[in-house]
């Protein structure tokens, strides 16, 4: 079953999602909304899955390049194709996300980036979004509940 979780916002680097202790998840989907600062040059974004040992599980560089001042919409997803483009003020990208099983500890990042690499810290990342699939979030059965006739005086 999949839940909606909402991660907070942030600039330059941020942890969207923290996988609870003894929980292991499948990122289904993730979205948010980068706004460029006025730092010249190329504005990027790079998703990781780090482990809780710190290992990076995956690396995903986005293919897209924005500029100083621009708002972009992210989503990357299971099954999404990338696109790569230069953008413009408000338009909406999406993305491939890789079909990994996360443990606990590990967490999702989001960094904005310059052509280089170099994390651009006056870039702010709000309106964070996961669809997380876990095994642990469970639907509850319904039992149907059955009427006894009442009891009859004698």
């Amino acid at each position: 079953m999949s839940v909606t979780v909402r991660g907070p916002d942030g600039s330059g680097q941020l942890d969207a999602y923290e996988v609870p202790g003894g929980w292991t998840v499948t990122v289904q989907t993730l979205a948010f909304t980068v706004t460029a600062d006025g730092t010249a040059g190329v504005h990027r974004v790079r998703v990781r899955y780090i482990s809780s040992g710190d290992v990076r599980v995956a690396t995903l560089d986005d293919l897209n390049e924005s500029g100083p001042g621009l708002t972009t919409t992210y989503t990357y997803g299971l099954g999404l194709n990338a696109s790569a483009c230069t953008t413009v003020d408000g338009l909406a990208v999406t993305d491939a996300l890789p079909w990994t099983e996360l443990s606990d500890g590990a967490v999702v990042r989001i960094t904005t980036i310059d052509d280089n690499g170099n994390e651009i810290t006056g870039d702010t990342i709000t309106a964070v979004v996961l669809q997380i699939d876990s095994p642990q979030v469970q639907t509850l059965q319904l039992q149907k509940i059955v009427e006894m006739p009442a009891a009859m005086a004698v």
